[in-house]
């Protein structure tokens, strides 16, 4: 509007922006984790849920709570997603591939299913999305948080905040830190319906396990450098302070009149040809020496 002088300055230039989420609340959750809150679900719907979470990287409520049967396209392996926030940009359906932590909570999920059930999850949406067309209506009723931080709890951890961010974003993390390899960036960022640069700025996550993969490479550099030096001779492998490779401790020290009295002379041929007679192997070889 700016540029088209519809209005002569911006109305919102002193407006503060909401902050960026801090990183003390941005978490990485392990799979092995998840897989023991979901031993405490109450039943296979939230089994469901809370796998469509972390294993497909599903938008908490808006996502979940509008997956019917019908989007699951078991015979192709992959599961396609409808989504409100990004359908205003042209985006209104993504696909994701069928996980494997996926199979069997889908599988569950469906064999408990009444006969012409539409919708995924039915018992746990809120009676006011269910009346209302496609489930457009009664997102904010529908808080799965609430109950999925006591299921968390009962599983005897705490609670972590952003919980749908998080899940989230700890699939993001599995994906671009090779879970499987050969991927590329722009495929997982179509798989979560987002652009790379936004899931670098916002999804990415530093795991512990990265830094335990770097100490123990080191580790095992170590044991490695500490198994060779036993391997090599004590004198070949040190060598003492402003002495260079191949110096003999006796000229070391000596003045140079005494040093130069040690270097070897040149030798007549003829000399190491009696001397390799001899038995005594000459210090030069055994090729003759050429003309001056």
């Amino acid at each position: 509007m700016l540029d088209d002088h519809v209005i002569e300055s911006n109305p919102f230039k002193n407006v503060k922006q909401r902050p960026d989420y801090g990183e003390e609340r941005k978490v990485y959750i392990p799979a092995k984790v998840i897989h023991k809150v979901m031993e405490y679900a109450p039943d296979a719907e939230w089994r469901l849920i809370i796998a469509l979470w972390r294993f497909g990287g599903l938008r908490s409520t808006s996502e979940v709570l509008r997956l019917k049967w019908e989007h699951v396209l078991w015979d192709q392996g992959k599961i396609a997603i409808p989504s409100c926030k990004t359908k205003r940009y042209g985006k209104g359906e993504r696909f994701i591939p069928i996980f494997e932590e996926l199979e069997e909570p889908l599988s569950d999920c469906f064999a408990q299913a009444e006969p012409g059930t539409v919708y995924l999850i039915e018992k746990h949406c809120p009676g006011k999305m269910k009346r209302s067309k496609n489930r457009k209506d009664g997102n904010r009723e529908a808080n799965l948080t609430t109950t999925f931080d006591k299921i968390v709890e009962r599983a005897g951890f705490i609670p972590w905040p952003m919980v749908g961010n998080n899940l989230r974003a700890s699939l993001v993390t599995d994906l671009y830190n090779g879970k499987y390899p050969g991927i590329g960036i722009h495929t997982i960022a179509a798989w979560l319906g987002h652009s790379p640069e936004t899931a670098l700025k916002h999804y990415a996550r530093v795991r512990d396990e990265d830094f335990e993969k770097v100490r123990g490479k080191t580790a095992a550099n170590d044991t490695m450098t500490n198994a060779l030096s036993h391997d090599i001779p004590k004198e070949n492998n040190s060598f003492p302070v402003g002495q260079k490779t191949g110096q003999s401790a006796s000229v070391r020290g000596c003045n140079k009149s005494q040093r130069q009295s040690q270097v070897p002379k040149k030798t007549d041929p003829c000399i190491l040809v009696r001397e390799s007679a001899s038995g005594q192997i000459p210090p030069r070889g055994f090729e003759p020496l050429l003309p001056d």
